[in-house]
């Protein structure tokens, strides 16, 4: 299955510019915090992770790959976990 990783930092961000190329096939997973915040503490980054981990995701797509996290350890080791994984990030 194919999932979309949406995150904003306030629920007054708009969440349309990432969501303009999704597709009907994508489970889509959005969170609404702070980059701050580690991908797995989030909700919605936790349930992907765990979907994940379920063999339910195999292909990821992220706007930026700054949504992952907001610095360069925290992407660094999501994606590590995607490659573990072997998930193809978009």
């Amino acid at each position: 299955m194919k999932a979309r990783y949406v995150r904003v930092s306030t629920g007054n961000q708009n969440v349309a510019r990432q969501l303009a190329k999704s597709y009907p096939d994508e489970k889509i997973y959005i969170d609404i915090i702070s980059g701050a915040i580690p991908f797995n503490k989030r909700p919605m980054g936790k349930q992907l992770l765990e979907d994940i981990e379920k063999d339910t995701i195999k292909y990821l797509t992220v706007e930026s790959v700054d949504r992952l996290g907001r610095n360069v350890i925290n992407i660094l080791s999501t994606i590590s976990f995607l490659t573990e994984k072997r998930i193809t990030l978009k």
